[in-house]
């Protein structure tokens, strides 16, 4: 999909990014999406940081907190690199849902917690450490990445919890292992780079490798390579026409976290090796006298994920700001600090959750009411009953346009974006796939002149909602199933279409 629909995203949470990518900023009160550069799409240039507060962590270690996740490099016709993603799937869980494991049943892993308390922040996206398995709000999930979003944004002082799973590495075990399991469509998805990378991105990456015997010792040579390079927040802009990472490599030769992360992950990528690059927060080294991790713009980050069989997705830090990652050799397979049990979509062993979920629960009640005042413990309950009322009468509303009760618990934008992604699925198994390069208009456009001129409505709502951050009417919405509906009715080879005619 065109990278612009992850754009919104990063506005919405980092309100801040044009202060501290290069220094331009705006007077308040200009709408996000006109002032401020996506930290994602936006490669390179100067940077100023600033020590503006954005959450407070509670947590026992610092941790990484992913924002978001991407799978693809591209680069514009202008010639400017991004990353984007290939495709967005979202799955909605109520409270209580979980996420499904991504690594190997024969895989231990400890469970851990954490409680998040937005500051100078109000987003719907979720951070969380790899690999988020439970939160305490209904939350969407973007099925291949694991991006997380409220299905309400947290505004500030509204903490969330989540509970996720570390796997515990083995490194002489993780030498043992390459990226076979992953299937055609996701190696496609992971192992991509444009046609027009300069070859000697690639050459560089295969002499560092080349004499490497496994996965792991290749993704340390690049890794290390890397991190020889010094630290700078004072870098000019890429030059117009050239490749970002080529630029960094054989130019630049110095930058920070997002220069770092996207060559690491492209230099893998050209010698077989599966990436993701990753942005969001890296916690401080240690929290303040209050126990709590406080986590400033300055603490924004990118990184990379590497894919292992069995341990799935695996963190790197080539930035050398920070300290290298460094794993474990377990003298036992079967050490004692090591949990025992596995946690599958269909094997959950909830008890193993008791303590945690009871103390996140405990947490929530003493923020929500004990703390507050007792002239506004009233105002609390009278808010809840208010609350449940009108969720009440926005259920039975949502009832008389959709019948099917696993869309009645979907808020209005999720709709949209649900709908019209599986819009452009239908479309895409007709003939008519959404290239990389095209904006939604100009896939709309292609899409009308070949017969399905109703699909120039569908975009106006899509563009409205998720471009413009206007709600949707529920006659949009039930005129987006509509046109999802006629598509699956619609024969498959309809000899019109076939002959364009």
């Amino acid at each position: 999909m065109k990278w612009d629909r992850l754009e919104n995203w990063f506005y919405d949470t980092f309100p801040f990014t044009r202060e501290w990518r290069n220094g331009e900023g705006k007077p308040k009160g200009t709408p996000a999406e006109d002032v401020f550069v996506s930290f994602a799409s936006d490669l390179g240039g100067a940077t100023k940081v600033s020590n503006s507060v954005v959450m407070e962590v509670e947590t026992k270690e610092s941790t990484y907190l992913r924002g978001m996740v991407y799978d693809q490099y591209v680069t514009s016709p202008s010639g400017k690199s991004r990353w984007t993603n290939y495709v967005q799937q979202y799955r909605y869980e109520n409270v209580g849902g979980v996420i499904p494991v991504t690594f190997s049943r024969n895989v231990k892993y400890q469970i851990k917690s954490l409680k998040i308390i937005p500051v100078n922040i109000k987003s719907d996206i979720l951070f969380s450490p790899w690999q988020p398995y439970k939160l305490s709000d209904s939350f969407y999930y973007e099925e291949e990445n694991l991006n997380l979003k409220a299905k309400t944004s947290h505004a500030t002082g509204e903490p969330y919890f989540v509970i996720y799973l570390t796997p515990s590495i083995d490194l002489k075990d993780l030498k043992e292992k390459g990226s076979t399991s992953l299937s055609e469509e996701e190696r496609k998805r992971y192992l991509s780079y444009p046609s027009n990378l300069p070859e000697r991105v690639k050459e560089l990456a295969y002499s560092l490798t080349k004499d490497k015997q496994n996965q792991y010792d290749k993704v340390k040579a690049v890794e290390e390579y890397l991190r020889k390079f010094p630290y700078s927040l004072d870098v000019p802009p890429t030059p117009p026409g050239r490749d970002f990472v080529d630029y960094f490599l054989f130019d630049l030769k110095k930058g920070y976290c997002t220069h770092y992360a996207t060559a690491m992950a492209v230099m893998l990528r050209t010698v077989g090796i599966p990436t993701r690059y990753v942005v969001g927060f890296k916690l401080p080294p240690a929290p303040d006298k209050n126990g709590k991790y406080i986590v400033t713009t300055a603490d924004a980050h990118a990184w990379v994920e590497v894919y292992f069989d069995d341990y799935g997705w695996v963190t790197f830090e080539p930035t050398p700001h920070y300290p290298s990652i460094e794993f474990p050799i377990f003298l036992s397979s079967t050490s004692s600090d090591l949990p025992k049990e596995d946690i599958l979509p269909d094997n959950r062993r909830e008890e193993d959750f008791k303590n945690i979920e009871e103390g996140m629960s405990q947490s929530e009640k003493v923020t929500a009411s004990e703390n507050a005042p007792v002239d506004k413990k009233k105002e609390i309950k009278l808010i809840e009953v208010l609350g449940a009322f009108l969720l009440i009468v926005a259920s039975s509303i949502f009832a008389l346009y959709f019948k099917k009760k696993k869309t009645l618990d979907k808020d209005e934008k999720y709709l949209v974006i649900y709908y019209y992604d599986k819009i452009v699925r239908k479309l895409s198994k007709r003939g008519f796939t959404m290239r990389d390069s095209e904006t939604t208009l100009e896939y709309q456009e292609r899409v009308a002149k070949e017969g399905y001129k109703d699909f120039e409505q569908i975009t106006r709502i899509y563009n409205k909602t998720v471009y413009g951050s206007k709600r949707p009417s529920l006659e949009e919405i039930k005129r987006m199933k509509e046109f999802f509906d006629s598509l699956k009715k619609e024969r498959k080879f309809d000899i019109k279409r076939i002959l364009r005619i």
